[in-house]
């Protein structure tokens, strides 16, 4: 994660700026020569988005930690390394809150942030960057207009259903394979076992959401990478439908750990694209030596592999 510090300087560059930006009381006289500035709002607007990038970027590489201790766990003993996993699972859920909270700006993007820089190598600036954005928007708050110059109101209109666009997946209650119900907090849910049925204990993780219109109904559909962990590690693309108060599960495809995982997914048009390790013929169970990109589409309410390329890492 060393790339963290050069993002949020530029996060806290972005908002330190502001101090300098003469308010309308003080603004020079317009002259063919004068520069023209971004306004305080803007400015703190690309800040708080420097720093939710920022943060995403430490969450990628968290994701990749967690998911190589887990491959470990599977491959050795599992009590001598379940402490690490324990500790990324809770590195990952502080880093997650930093750049859910990041955009919020103020007292919930500092405290969350310093949080995170608590638990994170590498993340002692974030602490210094979230006062910046608590500045920020103090300098340029956005004030109701006064009740004079308030436009009149409309009529109520009928209340739209909120679109999958607006709904946080990180902490959602989602629908997943064979009826169950998955509750992520922060990013995670740890589901117990069932003694009576012999289920063990496994942990889920969701990535961030992709959405497009796969299907040309006009109607985007949300796709995620859910992994699930410990024992046996796979990862699945899940393609949601539905709307935010709803969401439904329209098709998923899993890759098991051992023959392929993932790490970053995309989408182009209508086609999905996921790319990650790969296993060749031999390889242990820790050392992939692979990296495959496979392009996934959906038809006839199933997600189907179009292509998939291996090359050797």
């Amino acid at each position: 994660m060393p790339k963290l510090a050069s993002k949020l300087v530029l996060a806290s560059t972005l908002a330190t700026g502001l101090a300098a930006v003469p308010g309308p009381a003080h603004a020079a006289p317009t002259t063919a020569a004068t520069v023209s500035v971004v306004s305080p709002e803007l400015a703190c607007d690309r800040a708080r988005l420097a720093a939710r990038d920022a943060w995403r970027s430490v969450e990628s590489g968290v994701q990749k930690q967690l998911y190589e201790a887990r491959a470990v766990v599977t491959s050795t003993k599992p009590s001598k390394t379940r402490d690490g996993v324990q500790m990324l699972q809770a590195r990952l859920a502080a880093v997650q809150k930093a750049r859910e909270s990041a955009l919020l700006g103020g007292v919930l993007a500092r405290d969350a942030a310093a949080a995170a820089g608590k638990v994170i190598p590498d993340a002692t600036a974030s602490a210094a960057s979230a006062a910046e954005w608590a500045a920020c928007r103090e300098l340029s708050p956005r004030a109701a207009a006064p009740a004079a110059t308030r436009p009149p109101t409309a009529p109520a209109a009928t209340a739209k259903v909120p679109s999958l666009r607006t709904l946080n997946f990180s902490s959602a209650d989602l629908p997943y394979e064979g009826g169950a119900t998955l509750h992520f907090r922060s990013g995670t849910y740890a589901r117990p076992g069932n003694a009576a049925t012999g289920e063990m204990d496994r942990d889920f993780d969701i990535g961030e959401p992709e959405l497009a219109d796969l299907d040309g109904d006009g109607t985007e559909e949300a796709i995620v990478v859910i992994t699930s962990g410990p024992r046996h590690p796979s990862d699945a693309v899940v393609v949601y439908g539905g709307d935010a108060a709803h969401p439904k599960i329209l098709a998923e495809l899993a890759f098991e750990g051992g023959a392929q995982r993932i790490d970053r997914l995309s989408v182009s048009g209508r086609k999905i694209l996921v790319f990650g390790d790969a296993w060749a013929a031999g390889d242990p169970g820790c050392c992939p030596t692979l990296r495959h990109a496979t392009t996934l589409v959906l038809a006839g309410g199933k997600l189907l592999v179009e292509s998939s390329t291996r090359t050797a890492k």
